[in-house]
């Protein structure tokens, strides 16, 4: 790959792994373009009124699961996303 591709693709790669730091900075994201990470937030901002205001909110626990779980998702997109990107960072 010529150093003029590599430097078109890095531009993507680095808003990829922003886009992933974002999210999971304060798990409240505020992208409602993605469906995940809007789901994310709609579940925390659910458990911390929950603690917040001792609301019910249903199944607390399997809120707590499902908030756990996305994060999990968006932090493992770290390597995900690192090796999607790889064979196409590479200079040769």
């Amino acid at each position: 790959m010529s150093l003029a591709v590599y430097e078109r693709r890095l531009p993507i790669y680095k808003a990829a792994i922003e886009f992933i730091r974002y999210v999971v900075r304060d798990l409240k994201p505020e992208y409602p373009q993605i469906r995940r990470a809007v789901r994310l937030h709609a579940v925390v901002k659910m458990r911390e009124a929950a603690v917040t205001y001792n609301r019910e909110v249903g199944n607390f626990e399997a809120l707590v699961n499902e908030e756990t779980s996305l994060a999990a998702w968006f932090t493992d997109q770290y390597d995900a996303a690192r090796r999607e990107f790889a064979p196409f960072l590479q200079l040769e």
